[in-house]
């Protein structure tokens, strides 16, 4: 199974140590961005993956312990086909070098592997906001 145990930066710069991260496949059967999700397995991920992503995740093993996100954290979408895509969970702050070494080794690998790249945000709720205020 395809995951992964990392640091990860909110684009607010809070960082989670030790955080699960699980890379997988959405196909796009309906026009939505939304579809069936699966995980992938290392030799895929291997395959489309920029080295400097694995260099800041560790492969999880089954008796580590993690932390969830308490939010929804930004993803790259690695388009394989115009309807298969891999979400891949980006650690890495915007702004920050690692960053712009992951997204600029996907823009320009060769060879062409990928249709296309994009990329969801981080998504928080009132909840998460709350931790500021305090």
């Amino acid at each position: 199974m395809a995951v992964y145990l990392g640091e990860y930066t909110t684009d607010s710069d809070k960082v989670f140590k030790f955080v699960s991260l699980t890379v997988g496949f959405v196909e796009v059967t309906t026009g939505e961005i939304r579809g069936q999700f699966s995980q992938s397995n290392p030799a895929d991920d291997a395959r489309y993956i920029p080295p400097v992503w694995f260099n800041n995740v560790q492969a999880k093993g089954r008796r580590q312990n993690a932390c969830s996100l308490p939010h929804t954290p930004r993803f790259a979408l690695l388009w394989v086909t115009n309807t298969l895509y891999l979400r891949v969970p980006v650690p890495f702050r915007p702004g920050t070098g690692q960053y712009d070494e992951f997204f600029t080794s996907l823009a320009f690998a060769e060879p062409k592997q990928l249709v296309s790249v994009g990329q969801l945000g981080e998504q928080v709720s009132s909840n998460w906001l709350k931790v500021y205020i305090k």
